[in-house]
């Protein structure tokens, strides 16, 4: 049975934002790597406002896109970013702690 991909949605974070009475920021992850098997695990994350209007295009996963249409994606999404940030894991780190 193969697995099934959903696309995104903002269920969550609508439910979240009608229980706040201040903006929330809506994240979107990503890693690359194989960790303990052959090297460090790279994640980045970026935080958009909540506005549905100003988030860019859906991505579900970055590894679904061509290289091409990463490169195209990565201004509109780092112009519409609040924040970002980038965090690496070794393998050793992994055995460390799990």
């Amino acid at each position: 049975m193969s697995k099934q991909r959903h696309a995104p949605s903002l269920v969550l974070e609508r439910l979240a934002r009608s229980r706040s009475e201040e903006p929330i920021c809506v994240l979107g992850i990503d890693e690359v790597g194989t960790g303990a098997l052959a090297g460090p695990i790279i994640t980045g994350a970026v935080g958009f406002e909540d506005d549905e209007n100003k988030l860019p295009i859906a991505v579900r996963d970055s590894k679904l896109l061509t290289h091409a249409r990463r490169k195209e994606l990565f201004k509109p999404i780092m112009d519409a970013a609040l924040v970002t940030g980038i965090g690496a894991v070794t393998p050793e780190e992994i055995d460390k702690w799990g």
